[in-house]
């Protein structure tokens, strides 16, 4: 993993909500799980100590403590450990993730529906699945167009380039991350609202916010406030509360 890549997941993952990440994993407490069940992958060790794992794509990566939790249970539990494979989180769908410790590819375990490969290696994982919250940062950057420009929808792609420049994903092409979110600036404000309603991200990451939004008198007076109050779709405020 080249310091560049580094660069663009440590600030694409410290963009993330604070409670869905770990606490940054220290040298010590690396050592010291290092000392008791064997090395860590490297790239995964990096990680720890960088980001400190939590969320990310659809699954989680574990932190420190998990990963002592995990591989603790292994030590008394001979059939669940997965030989020659480093386990480092969950897939959100009952799978166990983990890195092929001869190769560095990173696999998930689905029982009797098999193994398969998601990356050549936690790098390229990492890179890939972070682009699960391009949409909410995108919704993010229509939503700072719009108060910018009286509530007016934005025309293009490039109108929303210099709010990109200060996101969280500035470190990715400009081409990757809007091949990764799917709006088409043609339609109008529908567009930001079914991205509302197939990403659960955009209601944590934006309608929550209060660092986006600042507080909720801003939120009423946007287009996406009178959309759903339109009729088409449930109040986001109100669908966001029952996720706490």
């Amino acid at each position: 993993m080249d310091d560049s890549l580094k660069s663009r997941i440590v600030v694409a993952f410290h963009g993330l909500r604070q409670d869905w990440r770990y606490p940054l994993s220290s040298e010590r407490d690396l050592a010291k799980f290092e000392s008791e069940f064997g090395l860590i992958p490297r790239e995964y060790r990096w990680f720890l100590s960088a980001c400190g794992g939590g969320l990310v794509g659809g699954g989680c990566v574990f932190g420190v403590a998990q990963l002592v939790a995990r591989h603790g249970r292994w030590k008394f539990d001979e059939e669940d450990r997965w030989p020659g494979v480093f386990v480092v989180g969950t897939d959100g769908a009952g799978g166990s993730i983990g890195i092929t410790t001869s190769t560095g590819e990173v696999v998930v375990n689905h029982g009797d529906h098999g193994i398969h490969s998601l990356a050549a290696s936690f790098g390229e994982f990492l890179e890939r699945n972070l682009l699960y919250y391009a949409p909410s940062c995108a919704a993010e950057l229509v939503i700072s167009y719009m108060r910018d420009h009286n509530d007016s929808w934005p025309p293009d792609w490039n109108s929303l380039q210099p709010y990109f420049a200060t996101s969280r994903f500035r470190g990715w092409p400009y081409g990757r991350f809007q091949s990764a979110v799917f709006i088409d600036f043609n339609a109008d404000a529908k567009a930001l609202m079914r991205l509302s309603l197939e990403s659960d991200f955009l209601l944590f990451n934006v309608i929550r916010s209060q660092s986006t939004w600042g507080n909720f008198d801003d939120y009423s007076n946007s287009m996406l406030y009178r959309y759903f109050r339109g009729g088409h779709g449930r109040d986001p405020i109100q669908r966001s509360r029952s996720f706490t």
